[in-house]
C-alpha cells in the first residue's frame, strides 16, 4: 500500500497593488491653503471621485474642502469688513471742516543772507 500525502498547501492570489491617493485631494488640501475657493470645487469633486473609484484620499478630500470653505468665509468677512472701514473713512473725510483760515502771513523774509545761523563749535 502506498501513503498518501495531503494535498499540497494552496497558492494565495498574488496581493494588491497598493490603492494610491486620490490627486484632486491633495490639491483640495494644498489649495485650501493658496486659493480657497478652488480647494471647495477640488474637494467635492475627488469626494465624488473617491465614492467611484474607491481610491484613498476621502480625509484628505474632505479637509481640504473644509478648511477651503472656512478660510473663503474668512476672506469675505474681511472684504466686508475693508469696505465698511473704507466707506467709514470716507464719510469722516467728508465731514471734515474746510474753513482753514487764510489769513496767512506773507511778509516772510526773501533774503537770508542775513539770516542768523548756528555753527557748531568744537
Amino acid at each position: 500500500m502506498s501513503q498518501q500525502y495531503p494535498p499540497p498547501p494552496g497558492y494565495y492570489p498574488p496581493p494588491m497593488p497598493p490603492r494610491g491617493t486620490n490627486g484632486l485631494a491633495i490639491a483640495s488640501l494644498i489649495l485650501a491653503f493658496v486659493f480657497a475657493p478652488v480647494g471647495i470645487v477640488l474637494g467635492i469633486m475627488a469626494r465624488n471621485q473617491i465614492r467611484r473609484t474607491g481610491e484613498d484620499g476621502m480625509g484628505l478630500a474632505t479637509a481640504g474642502m473644509i478648511l477651503s470653505i472656512v478660510f473663503t468665509a474668512i476672506g469675505i468677512i474681511a472684504v466686508i469688513l475693508w469696505i465698511a472701514a473704507l466707506a467709514y473713512v470716507v464719510k469722516t473725510v467728508d465731514q471734515l471742516p474746510t474753513d482753514f483760515p487764510t489769513d496767512f502771513p506773507t511778509n516772510f523774509p526773501t533774503d537770508l543772507t542775513n539770516f542768523p545761523t548756528v555753527i557748531p563749535t568744537t
